[in-house]
This record gives structure tokens, C-alpha cells and sequence, in this order.
């Protein structure tokens, strides 16, 4: 049962992003550096930034559902 709905459509929507973020990038952005003519440098920087941004909202996605079914909110 949830107790929380707004953690719930937080850790749902932080999900969505997460998962969007990922296949956007895959299909429409780092396709793009793979073919420019582009430092090597550069293309790794932008690819650890990318994957920071999709792990960081997965993470707080889980996060966030596991808080809006935890029972003792005030431990959290």
C-alpha cells in the first residue's frame, strides 16, 4: 500500500526521465559524436556526463518508491 503519493509520482516520473534520458541519447545524441570528427576527449567527457544524469535520476527513482512504501516515514 502506498503511504506516500507524492514519492510514488516522484520516483515514477524520476523513472520515466531516467529511462527517456537513456534512449534519447542513445538514438539521438551520442550516435551524433560517435560519427563528428570530434576529440576523444570531449566524447568521453560528454558520455560520462550523459550516464551520470540517467543513473543519477534511476537511482533517485528507487529511491523515492521505496520511500513511498516505507510505513515509518519519520526513519526516512
Amino acid at each position: 500500500m502506498v503511504k506516500n503519493y507524492y514519492y510514488f509520482i516522484v520516483g515514477l516520473l524520476c523513472l520515466l526521465f531516467a529511462f527517456t534520458h537513456a534512449l534519447n541519447g542513445y538514438i539521438a545524441v551520442l550516435k551524433v559524436f560517435e560519427t563528428a570528427p570530434i576529440d576523444i576527449n570531449t566524447k568521453t567527457i560528454f558520455h560520462y556526463v550523459w550516464h551520470i544524469i540517467t543513473v543519477e535520476n534511476l537511482i533517485f527513482g528507487i529511491i523515492l518508491l521505496f520511500m513511498a512504501f516505507y510505513n515509518d516515514l519519520t526513519k526516512v
